[in-house]
């Protein structure tokens, strides 16, 4: 593609995947960053408002960050009772469901173009 000699392919079908798969990418990355991770974002920091983020690393893998447990309370049942931290879930898991499609059509736009540079290949 940057060397300009798209023209080496005489399909015209995949010149045009060829030169597209950079953008599909680009569009890709962008509902990414966009949806997934400020959906993940969103949800974390409820998390971190609501839970004693200390106490968790304190219990994991045998204290190996050599944390003393915290005095504080934390409030994990009020946040799973709370309408924004089941908002910020499903709009994760709705996000994560809708990228799950768009990973399907590259796959298939992947094995699309895999197919015909192999009919091309043969012509």
């Amino acid at each position: 593609i940057n060397s300009g000699k798209l023209e080496i392919f005489k399909d015209d079908s995949l010149r045009f995947m060829i030169s597209s798969w950079e953008g599909f990418l680009t569009e890709v990355k962008f509902q990414e960053q966009e949806e997934v991770n400020v959906s993940r974002q969103n949800m974390f920091a409820l998390v971190f408002e609501k839970t004693n983020v200390k106490n968790m690393l304190h219990g994991f893998n045998d204290n190996m960050f050599l944390l003393p447990k915290s005095k504080l309370k934390s409030e994990e049942f009020k946040l799973l009772q709370s309408l924004a931290f089941e908002n910020a879930l499903s709009r994760f898991i709705a996000s994560s469901y809708y990228m799950n499609i768009v990973y399907d059509s590259i796959y298939k736009f992947q094995e699309e173009l895999i197919e015909t540079i192999k009919v091309n290949k043969n012509n």
